[in-house]
């Protein structure tokens, strides 16, 4: 029986705190990460409102995923929006501008984040995207 090896695949979905934590912990896994976040950017929204008050340039809080992980040769990031997740047949559904079509995986991870609602500044947060 000549059965060939596959590293296990692992979708993260989103590139937040969360989801940008999981992928640096699994860098020297021995697996096949995919990072799909809708953004082709990481925001550090704790300092948002220096760049409103005009302290920092909006360049000094945001970096592109790919360049955050760029030197993780497990580690893909894929433009998308997740649509679904199907946990029984291990699909992930995402929508991307190459094809629509669902991800064969062993894992996943979300790490969507949370969105906050209103400028008042009160904590009305909602989940984002859940699966």
């Amino acid at each position: 029986m000549n059965q060939s090896y596959q590293r296990p695949r692992i979708v993260i979905i989103g590139a937040g705190f969360g989801g940008l934590a999981a992928a640096r912990r699994l860098a020297h896994v021995d697996a096949q990460i995919t990072v799909i976040d809708r953004n082709n950017h990481h925001l550090f929204q704790p300092l948002l409102y220096q760049v409103a008050t005009a302290d920092l340039s909006p360049a000094d809080i945001s970096a592109p995923i790919r360049s955050v992980l760029r030197g993780q040769r497990n580690t893909q990031v894929l433009l998308a929006e997740v649509t679904g997740v199907d946990t029984t047949r291990k699909l992930v559904f995402a929508r991307d501008r190459a094809d629509g079509g669902p991800r064969s995986v062993d894992e996943f991870l979300p790490g969507h984040g949370r969105q906050c609602d209103g400028a008042d500044g009160r904590s009305a947060a909602r989940q984002v995207g859940s699966v």
